[in-house]
C-alpha cells in the first residue's frame, strides 16, 4: 500500500481523495483490510505534511430530504 499510495499522490490523485478509497476498501474487501490501509495513510499524510483541512468533512453537508418523495414512500411501505 505505502508505493501505490505515494505513487498515487505523486500522480495528482487528491488527498481528499485518497481518504475516501478507505472508505471504498471497507465496502468492497471488508473492515479489516480498510483499517490496516489507515496507519499506512496517516503515516504517508504526515511525511508530506497533508493536514487534516485538506481531507473531507467527517460530518459532511447532508443533501436536503425531499419531502413529496419521502411522503411517497412512505404511504408505499
Amino acid at each position: 500500500m505505502l508505493h501505490y499510495l505515494n505513487i498515487a499522490l505523486d500522480s495528482g490523485v487528491k488527498a481528499s481523495e485518497l481518504s475516501e478509497i478507505v472508505t471504498h476498501l471497507a465496502l468492497y474487501s471488508g473492515w479489516s483490510n480498510a483499517l490496516s490501509a489507515v496507519p499506512v495513510l496517516k503515516d504517508i499524510f504526515a511525511q508530506r505534511g497533508i493536514g487534516a483541512d485538506q481531507l473531507p468533512a467527517v460530518s459532511p453537508e447532508l443533501l436536503p430530504l425531499d419531502e413529496a418523495a419521502e411522503e411517497q414512500r412512505e404511504a408505499n411501505v
